[in-house]
């Protein structure tokens, strides 16, 4: 198949007579759409941890990035991790996420579910300084309220200390 005129030669064409109107030799030359962007993005999605849910596409950091008892502190290595990741979600267009933050379920439902917003925003403040930018981030405070294990241990607790990521449906 031969390539197909760039715009400059369908208007040349078209003002020389020799072809059709102008408008109907540039929506001819309109460069394809690539090819599945949205099975792209999808796939980059998974390799950064994301898996689809009910709700679009979730990343739960809890293997990145859990907090100690009563923190919404971030360290160093953690705050380097959301700076990559921002920059991968922003590399694929991403420009709305919502950040959910956890607790164990120790303490009062008030107390963590200030907490939890914390630890959202703390997350939601690294993003924003990432290629994330300008995007549309929501802060969400979940507290004890959807916990991923339950036995009162410190091991089982410290993995309901996190932060879980939505990408909205694509």
């Amino acid at each position: 198949m031969p390539p197909l005129p760039t715009r400059r030669q369908c208007l040349i064409q078209s003002l020389a007579g020799l072809c059709l109107p102008p408008v109907v030799l540039l929506s001819a030359c309109q460069t394809p759409a690539p090819a599945n962007p949205p099975r792209q993005r999808e796939a980059r999605l998974r390799e950064l941890g994301f898996a689809p849910s009910d709700e679009g596409w979730t990343l739960n950091l809890s293997s990145k990035l859990l907090f100690a008892f009563d923190s919404d502190a971030l360290d160093a290595a953690q705050r380097q991790h959301l700076l990559e990741l921002g920059g991968s979600l922003a590399a694929l267009g991403i420009g709305q996420l919502r950040i959910e933050g956890h607790t164990d379920l120790k303490g009062s439902n008030g107390y963590n579910q200030q907490l939890s917003q914390r630890r959202a925003e703390a997350v939601a403040q690294v993003l924003r300084e990432s290629a994330l930018s300008g995007a549309q981030l929501t802060v969400r405070s979940r507290g004890k309220e959807r916990p991923v294990c339950t036995e009162d241990t410190e091991a089982c607790q410290s993995q309901n200390r996190r932060v879980v990521l939505i990408v909205p449906a694509l």
